[in-house]
């Protein structure tokens, strides 16, 4: 999968889906119908998605979120 945005790259599975390793997690951080972050999913562990994602406080970070948690969109897959 290829994109230049977050709004170009969203063709993807809904925040239903149980991403897999590897797949793109987007997020809607101001709720307001519009995608405006992207991570890469490491894995799925006790119902949380891990993730890594750059432009976190100015760097690359590990998160974690809860699956299916409020401003997850959804996920993209190659």
């Amino acid at each position: 999968m290829k994109f230049s945005s977050c709004a170009v790259g969203a063709s993807w599975k809904g925040k239903g889906y149980t991403p897999s390793a590897g797949d793109f997690i987007f997020f809607d951080w101001n709720k307001d119908g519009q995608v405006d972050h992207v991570g890469i999913v490491v894995n799925v562990a006790n119902g949380r998605v891990n993730t890594i994602e750059g432009n976190t406080s100015n760097m690359v970070a590990r998160r974690s979120y809860q699956l299916g948690g409020i401003v997850i969109v959804g996920y993209g897959y190659i």
